[in-house]
């Protein structure tokens, strides 16, 4: 297939712009960092078409990054926000909700069909996200569905910098009308840290944001 249909596909089976109807949306979850033996609460909001803002954990072990259509941004434990540049903010917008389940054409990212697999009754897509001068993202691309099952790419963590990970996603469930995974698990290429495992535990539709929430000034 070619690489419009395929993003198509995706964005057609993910449906993200019916976000647009809802108003922000805020998930509640939890986070368990085997390895670490930690287990933290989780906040995201999204709003469409591009902006969104994630909580992670508290005190001084809390984490907050956020984007607000333009600049990403992130606090770590009780510091002020800095603005991220170059590679960080390159690597942490990839992970984000709009871009990997979005419409790709959209958001004029650079799509490369790398193989079409079959095996017995299931069928996929190996895509490659991104320009190749910078750090690109692979998605696994379930084809009858047109859902992003997997990724494979690079991440950045705070005083750790680049780090490769591979993510599944799972349990897709309808979040006002658009599919999104309520499990998710991030296997990261550290050692110390391995596996992390996210899930969905609640979500509310058309919330009411904070002034600069997604500036990280609120």
């Amino acid at each position: 297939p070619s690489t419009d249909e395929v993003a198509a596909r995706v964005a057609a089976a993910h449906r993200l712009e019916r976000l647009a109807d809802t108003g922000p949306v805020r998930l509640r979850g939890t986070l368990d960092i085997p390895k670490l033996d930690r287990h933290t609460q989780t906040t995201t909001w999204l709003a469409w078409p591009d902006r969104w803002h994630i909580d992670a954990g508290s005190g001084a072990e809390q984490s907050r990054v956020a984007f607000d259509g333009t600049v990403v941004r992130q606090a770590i434990g009780g510091q002020a926000a800095v603005t991220l540049a170059g590679l960080a903010a390159e690597l942490i917008a990839q992970d984000s909700t709009f871009r990997i389940f979005g419409d790709w054409r959209a958001l004029g990212i650079p799509i490369h069909v790398v193989q079409r697999l079959r095996r017995d009754d299931e069928e996929a897509l190996i895509v490659r996200l991104g320009a190749p001068e910078v750090p690109a993202t692979t998605l696994y691309v379930d084809w009858p569905s047109g859902l992003v099952k997997h990724l494979a790419g690079s991440t950045f963590l705070a005083g750790m910098g680049r780090m490769g990970q591979r993510v599944t996603f799972s349990d897709y469930r309808e979040v006002g009308g658009a599919m999104l995974p309520w499990h998710t698990k991030t296997e990261l290429a550290h050692a110390l840290i391995g596996t992390l495992e996210s899930v969905v535990t609640e979500v509310e539709l058309g919330v009411e944001t904070p002034a600069g929430l997604f500036e990280l000034r609120e």
